[in-house]
């Protein structure tokens, strides 16, 4: 099943990079939309979680590329992904 979040993972897999760091303009920019307000708003919308329990399609999205959110900051509006 498609996401809208499935041209974050292609980036992802793509990067040969141990990290990544992103601004949420970036991934907007990635992603040909914007970022849902809870993006914005909330931790928990970059939390990984368990990708064969979530609902979230979002942590699926960088998880199924072998990726991990090391570090969110909604201030600066910056998250680093890890492998």
């Amino acid at each position: 099943m498609a996401s809208v979040y499935d041209p974050l993972r292609d980036f992802l897999l793509e990067n040969e990079s141990r990290l990544v760091e992103l601004s949420f303009v970036q991934i907007e920019t990635i992603l040909r939309r914007k970022l849902p307000q809870a993006a914005h708003d909330h931790d928990w919308w970059w939390a990984n979680e368990n990708v064969k329990d979530t609902r979230h399609v979002q942590c699926r999205s960088w998880q199924n590329a072998g990726w991990q959110v090391a570090a969110i900051n909604r201030v600066t509006e910056t998250v680093c992904f890890a492998r």
